[in-house]
This record gives structure tokens, C-alpha cells and sequence, in this order.
């Protein structure tokens, strides 16, 4: 197979607040590479790119039909390409991209940023991983490539799809924080404030840290993002009057970092809700790095491990409240160690940033959109 720059993504969020994405593609566009991506189109701001976009309004927005609908018109608009290289954004996509390469010969190539049979949403709901369980089984071992965000969950999945998967960590771009110091966020006041970044979803700690909010009525909890959990959050936040915590909804990427830049402390909580989670690697563990600021972290093995050589949190063994404020009253009560952290902080932001993680990116798509295609005989499943 020659050279193919040609890249389609199918992603089934949508493009506008995904900052992996958002990195994957222009550092690929920097190396040549042309993009096209499909998605949905869920958000109503308007998306400015440079690269090639299909977005749809979905007829279904969650549930069951919303993975059937968004497959099916990848699948439609895969069927009228010809030979390309599809990277399939986690398994939610990945059945259109098998099936077309079946049609079409297209090459597949997927990036999964989270193991998701093993998410907190499936854990619990025997059936329906049964079944997303039966579509990764038997989609994933035909991707012709695959990459991941870490180590732990690279090593689970090539035990359990028998597929290599390499490993391209979700780092962002090192910061001039200079440049965003100035950058306004609506209903934010100049106060000493916590910060959570991220999606509003089940097993991330978000009540045990409103809950410990009540201790502190001197510091203030930003809550950065949207979720599945929101309305009861707010709801709870409501019923348990306090009035120190602020809910900012999405916020454009140079607005997420300039907020992250001036925060107190960041906070990074999982529940073990499944291996999704305990092997995970988040955005925010880096973006806090990155914005200089010290956090509270799960203790799970990826976060354990380069803590473990850089020193710049608090690690939390458990997302319980008694736990989340031994933690802050750590911090609040020794400004020696708060001071060491940040310190810390400034020296791994020179080391863990998109550089390093963009050269293998790099690598690997030219790698892999160069070399011969080889037949594999996948066993039936």
C-alpha cells in the first residue's frame, strides 16, 4: 500500500470540546496528513476548523438507538469513500469502520481512550456489556492497528483482544500561561478556589467533594463541565444549602485552561467502579500539571506511578469525605508542602507535555499508513 495521507476519524461525541482529538488531528495535519471527521453534532457553538468536518443532529441523542443511528451513517458515508485509513474513536464507532474495511478494504486503525467494556456506565448492567462485550470481541482483534492512553489498560487489552496495542498518552500541550492569564470565565469571582474538571458522570467523586464543601465556607468548588450527573448534583448542592460551589458547564479549551491556571488545587477522583477507571489515565491529571497548580488524586497504579517520581500530589486512597478532608486540611495547614507540590509541578510540566507523546503519534500514523497490508486470519468468534 503507497503512502495514504487521506485520514477519516469517527468520533461519537462531538469535535468541539474533544482537546485529545483536537491534538491528534493537528498534530497529523502538521505531518501531512489530510482530515476528514465524522460525528455528531451536539453543541451549538460554531466549530472553527481547518479540517474537513461531516457533523449530524441526531435523531437520537442517548440510549440504545443513538449507537445504531450513528453507526449506520458512518457506515452510509464510509460505503461512498474510497480505499482510506479509518481511526475509529473508541468502540461506539468501531462496527461501521469493521464492516465497511469488509466492504471497502478500508484500513482500521483504533484509538481507545478508555477501556470501555470495563466503564462504570456497563459495570453494573450485565446485559447490555454482554453485548458491547460480543461487539469488542469480535471488532477489535480486525482492526489492522491499535493504540490507547497508558500502559496498565495497553497491557489488559492486548491479554483480552490478543491485539497489540501501542500507547500514546493523553498529554496536552506544554502552556504559556502568560498568554491566558487574562482570559475571562463567566460567574467565576477572584476567590481562593478548588477546581474539577470534567465530565459529570457516575463514580468520580463529584458528591463527596461537594459534601466536604460545607467544612470549608472560606474556599470556594469550581465545577468545570457536563454530564450525566448534573441535575443531581446541582439538585444535592441545593438540598445541602451551600453556596460556595459554582457550575460552569462546558467552557472553550483557552477558558478551561486559564480557569485550571488560577485555581487553589485540582482534584482527580475514581471510585473502583471497574478497570476502566482503576487503570485509568485522565485529561485533567495532566492539564493540572501543566496549569502549575497541585491536586488531589486518586491512588490508582498510572497516577501512583509517576507521582511516585515527581511528587506533586496528595494521594487519596478513596473518595470518601472524612478522606477528602484530611486532604485538604494537609494542604490548607502546611503551606511548606502546598509550596513544594506547585514547585514539583513546574519541573514535570518540562517533561510530561504533547512533545514527546506528538513524535510517536507521528510515528506510528506513518507507520502504519506506509507498510503493507497484510491478511490476517481472524479466529471466528
Amino acid at each position: 500500500m503507497k503512502d495514504n495521507k487521506q485520514l477519516v476519524f469517527l468520533s461519537f461525541g462531538d469535535v468541539f470540546y474533544d482537546q485529545r482529538l483536537g491534538r491528534t488531528i493537528k498534530t497529523l495535519q502538521d505531518a501531512g496528513f489530510v482530515i476528514h471527521v465524522f460525528a455528531r453534532h451536539l453543541f451549538s457553538e460554531k466549530l472553527q476548523s481547518n479540517y474537513r468536518t461531516t457533523r449530524y443532529k441526531p435523531l437520537f441523542k442517548d440510549g440504545p438507538l443513538s449507537y445504531i443511528e450513528f453507526n449506520l451513517r458512518a457506515l452510509i458515508f464510509l460505503l461512498f469513500r474510497s480505499r482510506t485509513v479509518v481511526c475509529s474513536i473508541d468502540l461506539d464507532t468501531l462496527i461501521s469502520a469493521i464492516v465497511a474495511k469488509k466492504l471497502k478494504g478500508h484500513t482500521v486503525i483504533y484509538d481507545a481512550h478508555e477501556y470501555f467494556v470495563e466503564s462504570p456506565e456497563l459495570v453494573n448492567r450485565p446485559f447490555i456489556r454482554n453485548l458491547w462485550n460480543k461487539i469488542g470481541n469480535y471488532c477489535i482483534p480486525r482492526s489492522d492497528y491499535a493504540y490507547t492512553v497508558g500502559e496498565e489498560i495497553a497491557d489488559e487489552m492486548e491479554k483480552k483482544y490478543k491485539i497489540g496495542f501501542e500507547v500514546v498518552r493523553n498529554i496536552p500541550e506544554e502552556v504559556d500561561l502568560a498568554s491566558i492569564s487574562n482570559v475571562s470565565i463567566p460567574n467565576i469571582e477572584q476567590k481562593q478556589y478548588i477546581l474539577y474538571q470534567g465530565a459529570l458522570n457516575v463514580g468520580r467523586g463529584i458528591e463527596s467533594l461537594i459534601e466536604v464543601m460545607q467544612f470549608y465556607p472560606e474556599l470556594h468548588l469550581v465545577i468545570a463541565g457536563k454530564g450525566d450527573l448534573e441535575l443531581t448534583l446541582k439538585k444535592m448542592t441545593a438540598e445541602l444549602h451551600i453556596d460556595n460551589i459554582t457550575f460552569t458547564g462546558n467552557l472553550l479549551p483557552i477558558q478551561l485552561k486559564s480557569l485550571t491556571q488560577h485555581a487553589w488545587i485540582g482534584v482527580n477522583l475514581l471510585e473502583n467502579m471497574g478497570k476502566s477507571y482503576y487503570l485509568s489515565l485522565a485529561n485533567k491529571f495532566f492539564d493540572y500539571i501543566q496549569a502549575n497548580i497541585p491536586q488531589i488524586c486518586i491512588d490508582f497504579p498510572e497516577y501512583r506511578k509517576i507521582n511516585s517520581k515527581y511528587n506533586f500530589a496528595v494521594m487519596a486512597p478513596d473518595c470518601s469525605v472524612s478522606t477528602l478532608k484530611t486532604c485538604i486540611e494537609t494542604l490548607i495547614n502546611d503551606s511548606h508542602y502546598y509550596d513544594l507540590l506547585k514547585a514539583n509541578t513546574v519541573i514535570a510540566s518540562k517533561e510530561l507535555n504533547w512533545n514527546a507523546e506528538s513524535k510517536k503519534l507521528t510515528h506510528l500514523y506513518q507507520k502504519w499508513t506506509s507498510k503493507k497490508r497484510t491478511i490476517i486470519n481472524h479466529p471466528k468468534v
